[in-house]
């Protein structure tokens, strides 16, 4: 399997990149799909998502669904390293799920949902879930509040907990040697933290024409192979490569304003 689509509510796979013609189509969400990812030969076929379900595909004829997450408002989920199991955040509290199965490995006891007033944020909620590469550890950024929590796989404890920007901030991602960990808000920052003692080591300040509040929103973050360098885009204007030691500004590559660009 070559490449995956999702269109308004169906998913059509294609088998060769050469030819445009489907493989196959899956129907299995009742509203919009929002992701979809291959999942490793031996746990299934597809894990694809929408605002409220959560579903996986064997590599069967016909394909079948599992679905972990069903008519419940999906508030963000991240697959585990070795991509045998799915941390899951929704309206209804957080949990881990074994895919092979489909069992519920961990339950955080509220605990997520408690510290995060998830019930308070009601439709607005929304939570970005990143585990750790060793998959020891799970962090999630609450975006409307900004804040960050660190919990441990082995019994769901939150470990640490911090403001990390403010106002909103949607965007975390640890790097592949796992030292560090990155959020990007609204503020316009990018904060490298340190998972020894939880401080910052770095604050990289983006600037771009978009901006809320006078700072420029962050739109993505990604490191490099060798977590050596963080690469942070800003809506509809740039692209900026930064070094995670110094904080220096290595590239800069601005919209030139062409769409081709």
């Amino acid at each position: 399997m070559a490449l995956a689509l999702s269109g308004p509510t169906a998913i059509a796979a294609v088998g060769q990149l050469t030819s445009p013609v489907p493989a196959f189509r899956i129907n299995g969400h009742r509203s919009e799909v929002v992701s979809v990812q291959f999942l490793p030969s031996d746990v299934g076929l597809m894990l694809t998502s929408s605002y409220e379900s959560l579903v996986t595909w064997t590599a069967m004829r016909p394909l079948q669904a599992q679905r972990l997450v069903d008519n419940d408002r999906l508030l963000g989920f991240s697959l585990s390293p070795d991509g045998g199991r799915v941390a899951v955040a929704t309206l209804s509290g957080a949990c881990i799920i074994e895919l092979r199965t489909g069992s519920t490995e961990l339950e955080f006891d509220g605990e997520l949902q408690r510290s995060i007033d998830i019930e308070a944020l009601g439709a607005r909620a929304s939570a970005r879930i990143a585990w750790s590469p060793r998959g020891r550890r799970i962090a999630a950024l609450v975006g409307l509040v900004a804040t960050l929590y660190l919990f441990s796989v082995e019994d769901g404890a939150v470990e640490f907990e911090i403001q990390a920007h403010a106002g909103v901030a949607i965007h975390i991602e640890w790097p592949p040697a796992g030292a560090l960990l990155a959020t990007g808000g609204n503020d316009g920052l990018v904060n490298l933290w340190d998972t020894s003692d939880w401080t910052v080591s770095q604050a990289l300040l983006n600037e771009g024409n978009l901006q809320i509040g006078g700072r420029s929103p962050i739109d993505a973050i990604a490191f490099s192979t060798d977590s050596r360098r963080i690469a942070v885009a800003v809506p509809s204007t740039s692209l900026r490569v930064s070094s995670i030691e110094s904080g220096a500004e290595l590239i800069h590559w601005p919209n030139s304003g062409d769409p081709s660009y």
